[in-house]
Formats: structure tokens, sequence, C-alpha cells
């Protein structure tokens, strides 16, 4: 895609004001920053298909050729080599 810094920026600000976050908290406690164009977003009533439809609506006021993956999971999390937020 070619992305660069500010693209990222601006990207990260359309998911966020989407309801995405970058980061994740921990069993401990800890908030942990999520990978570069990751996102997550919870709450009541997500499916994968709303999610989708969300993070669709997101990228595509930036770019025209993109791809999304959604995953939905009711159990664990587990992640390693996060660093913290």
């Amino acid at each position: 895609m070619g992305a660069n810094s500010d693209d990222y920026s601006k990207l990260h600000s359309a998911m966020g004001h989407h309801g995405f976050l970058r980061t994740i908290t921990g069993n401990d406690g800890i908030v942990y920053l999520l990978p570069t164009a990751e996102y997550i977003r919870f709450g009541p009533d997500q499916t994968a298909e709303k999610v989708r439809a969300k993070a669709l609506a997101a990228v595509s006021t930036m770019f025209e050729k993109f791809a999304a993956l959604v995953a939905e999971t009711n159990g664990p999390i587990v992640w390693s080599g996060l660093g913290r937020a």
C-alpha cells in the first residue's frame, strides 16, 4: 500500500472515531500497544459483520484500495511481545 506515517496517523484517527482501540489491557492491568494498523473493538452486540462495516467505513474515507480482516472471539485473547502503551 505504501502508507507513510501521516497516513497511519490519519488512519488511527479515523478508526478511533469509529470506536476502535489501538491498545489492549492485560489481566495484569498493564495496557499494551497493538501492532501498527491493528485495532480492537469491544462491546455487546459486536458481530464480525458489524465490526467489519465500521472498519470499512473508517478506512474508505482514506483509501480506495485496502484489505481488512475481522475476527470475532468470545474467549480469551492472548499475545506475546507487545510493548507497553
